[in-house]
């Protein structure tokens, strides 16, 4: 993860009251295996440990499958922003229907 996401997560976080706010995390990298799914893994790490609720779809939601977070390809982010939309609308949907349950 980049150094200033990570200062943030350790020591900026913390004035904001983040417990049992949904969050999560996606990340771009510079080839495939570059390492976005190890950013995306500290950064959901972080949210748990703020006491955060972290999304994921996972395969329950159809294609794509966004299991952790969705990822893309420096230079080629424009071919990526289906996935990015996509992950974004399911989040908010699950939050709807989270808020709706607890209504």
């Amino acid at each position: 993860m980049a150094a200033e996401m990570k200062l943030w997560l350790d020591k900026e976080s913390g004035k904001y009251n983040l417990a049992g706010k949904l969050g999560g995390a996606f990340a771009t990298e510079v080839y495939v295996h570059g390492g976005a799914d190890i950013a995306i893994q500290g950064i959901l790490v972080h949210l748990l440990c703020l006491g955060m609720m972290t999304y994921s779809g996972g395969g329950a939601m159809g294609n794509p499958v966004i299991h952790m977070g969705p990822v893309a390809i420096a230079g080629k982010l424009e071919s990526f922003e289906q996935v990015f939309q996509t992950y974004g609308q399911r989040m908010a949907q699950c939050m709807v229907n989270t808020l709706s349950q607890n209504t």
